[in-house]
């Protein structure tokens, strides 16, 4: 019985690292896509302030 019992025991622990580690890379990748983005409006403004510039 404490072997079954420490088997329980230790899956949960081996579950729980795995699963709180893609939660940290989602979270990592969600805050790059935010940065993304509002990279790619800076950059869309930048290009549209920039030919008018290049062209006067």
């Amino acid at each position: 019985m404490p072997i079954a019992e420490n088997g329980l025991n230790t899956r949960p622990k081996l579950t729980f690292l795995p699963i709180t580690v893609p939660v940290r890379v989602l979270m990592v990748v969600g805050v790059f896509m935010i940065l993304i983005i509002h990279f790619s409006h800076l950059e869309s403004i930048f290009l549209e302030i920039q030919p008018t510039q290049q062209i006067t």
